[in-house]
């Protein structure tokens, strides 16, 4: 589990460890249901290639849902949140899009300690009308935020 308050990125291959996870317990359920991914990311395109090239497996094997925006338009200095940079309503607007489409997921893959994730996780959780499964990359449970050490706890828990 994440023990600090800082946010990491993790490579492509931590959630294609994860979806194969995934893949593995759903086959044994129903061999023939091919998984639906949603993926929200400022570089879905080139992720996709990334995909395609390293877990060909895994790209042929179920279907990819990605709102594709232009990376360019992502570029800024500074926080996200701010408005010294000239495309703040995209990321705003963006933002929203690919929460709605993460909440069309049954399972949910990602950071829960990010605000951004967990909220993806909710939405999922609303729409389906049930706790959605979820493999939490970062080690962070619904529980915990990111800027709550939640790895101190575990000699409490």
């Amino acid at each position: 589990a994440q023990q600090f308050a800082q946010r990491i990125c993790y490579a492509t291959s931590v959630y294609m460890y994860a979806l194969r996870r995934l893949r593995d317990i759903m086959s044994k359920r129903d061999p023939t249901r091919r998984i639906e991914v949603f993926i929200s990311s400022d570089d879905a395109s080139n992720m996709m290639d990334e995909i395609e090239g390293q877990f060909p497996d895994l790209y042929l094997s179920m279907t990819w849902h990605i709102l594709d925006f232009d990376r360019e338009r992502f570029n800024y200095k500074g926080f996200v949140e701010g408005y010294d940079h000239k495309n703040h309503n995209l990321l705003g607007e963006a933002a929203a899009a690919d929460l709605w489409l993460l909440s069309n997921g049954e399972v949910f893959i990602g950071h829960l300690g990010s605000r951004f994730g967990k909220v993806a996780y909710l939405l999922a959780t609303a729409r389906h009308n049930r706790f959605v499964p979820f493999f939490s990359v970062d080690g962070h449970s619904v529980c915990c935020e990111i800027d709550e050490p939640c790895g101190e706890m575990k000699p409490y828990i």
